[in-house]
């Protein structure tokens, strides 16, 4: 009887074909299955700029990533924004798909912005409970041209687990409907927010109140 030895070679090279394959297959049904939730969730959130990721997808068109973070604002300034306050609001009107930041009586920032298409931008008195200076996220459908994976979405700030206020790099004008909920704003301007921000709402401070309303 003559027994046949198969080389590591070949071993390897079917472990490879599996991982692609099966890599392959979770990434077809990641793009195909639709979004079950609103809002835009975080994947991975994190106080850092991570610079290994280098492909980004918005409504099924690849596009540029976001390479790194410009940093505007200098040390300082970002000191003296962060400078806490309970007077601080942002409003974010809707209708007019507009956000103003107040402190007191004083306008800090006014921008157009992009809010919900798919799903509707949420309506209401919230506070920011979290902030990341990036996240990743993902979701959509390849089935009806949605599918969006994004990786280092910066100055995200959250406001419910679900949806936020974060710096859109995909977007190509503001003043419209775009995504899931969430409401995009430049990336000057979402800098500025976020160093503007008190920390997030904890037990003894509530954290930068915002108010999102149609009229």
């Amino acid at each position: 009887m003559i027994t046949k030895v198969f080389s590591p070679k070949i071993f390897l090279g079917v472990g490879m074909a599996l991982i692609v394959f099966f890599s392959f297959t979770y990434f077809f049904i990641q793009r195909s299955n639709p979004q079950k939730f609103p809002g835009c969730s975080s994947k991975n959130s994190r106080n850092y700029f991570d610079p290994s990721q280098t492909a980004a997808i918005w409504q099924n068109q690849n596009i540029s990533p976001l390479l790194g973070l410009k940093n505007n604002l200098s040390v300082d300034k970002q000191r003296i924004l962060g400078i806490e306050s309970q007077d601080k609001t942002i409003e974010i009107n809707l209708s007019r798909k507009k956000l103003i930041a107040r402190q007191g009586d004083k306008v800090i920032l006014e921008t157009s912005i992009n809010i919900g298409k798919y799903v509707n931008s949420p309506q209401g008195e919230f506070s920011i409970s979290n902030k990341y200076l990036s996240v990743d996220l993902s979701g959509g459908s390849g089935l009806n041209q949605t599918y969006y994976y994004l990786p280092n979405v910066p100055y995200a700030l959250y406001f419910q687990p679900e949806f936020a206020i974060i710096g859109s790099y995909w977007s190509k004008s503001f003043g419209q409907e775009s995504g899931f909920g969430c409401i995009e704003v430049p990336l000057d301007q979402a800098e500025t927010l976020y160093y503007w921000v008190d920390s997030p709402s904890t037990s003894s401070s509530p954290g930068t109140k915002v108010v999102i309303h149609s009229q």
